[in-house]
């Protein structure tokens, strides 16, 4: 077995019993958004600390992947092992979370209505120069009487993204086959350095069911 293909099975095997793991606990509400409710400050600092380790785990995975060579077997890898980190979060925190896109590649990061919106006014914000690196968004909604804390970390678009996400002339022929075959309706392409490219979302309740005050 060559170095690539052990090195991609091993990131898989150890994404896998995470997973399995975290899903014996706090493993409801991770896809709708549910979890335990916390108050609006303490549920934004948790935002923020899951937002950074989510994205520290997946930049650390598609590191080792992207030091082999073979495009291919890189993002194929990568592909996989990064929607078992994002399953392997949601459980371990029983959150809501996504890495969402107005461009998706995987149907399974299509925005809902209040995602496109703020994905929207990222592009417009990205445009004016106002984007960093430390800026995020978040508010407070109401979803069928039950408060939530709504947030959003921009993800902008870096040389290394181009190899799978750029235009034409930046992705390897053999990765064109591979997105073409696994991702039919593939929208995920032609970006540029910089670009807005997606975003993490996180939402966690303030209140418990049914709209209940959450006890102090």
């Amino acid at each position: 077995m060559s170095k690539s293909k052990k090195m991609a099975m091993s990131i898989s095997i150890a994404a896998l019993f995470w997973f399995s793991l975290s899903a014996l606990a706090l493993s409801q509400g991770g896809e709708m958004g549910g979890g335990p409710p916390l108050p609006e400050k303490e549920a934004l600092k948790k935002s923020r600390e899951i937002s950074a380790d989510f994205s520290n785990e997946l930049q650390n995975s598609f590191s080792s992947f992207m030091t082999e060579e073979n495009y291919l077997i890189a993002i194929e890898g990568y592909s996989n092992t990064a929607q078992q980190i994002t399953q392997a979060f949601r459980d371990q925190t029983g959150y809501y979370l996504k890495r969402v896109s107005l461009r998706y590649r995987n149907p399974a990061n299509a925005p809902d209505p209040y995602e496109k919106s703020a994905l929207t006014r990222f592009e417009t914000l990205n445009k004016a120069g106002k984007i960093t690196g430390r800026y995020d968004s978040y508010e407070v909604t109401v979803e069928k009487g039950r408060k939530y804390l709504r947030y959003m970390k921009p993800l902008t678009t870096d040389k290394a993204c181009l190899k799978c996400h750029g235009g034409k002339n930046d992705i390897p022929e053999e990765v064109k086959g591979f997105l073409k075959a696994n991702y039919p309706q593939d929208a995920a392409m032609d970006f540029r350095v910089g670009s807005v490219r997606g975003a993490v979302s996180i939402k966690i309740p303030l209140t418990a069911e049914k709209g209940k005050p959450l006890k102090k």
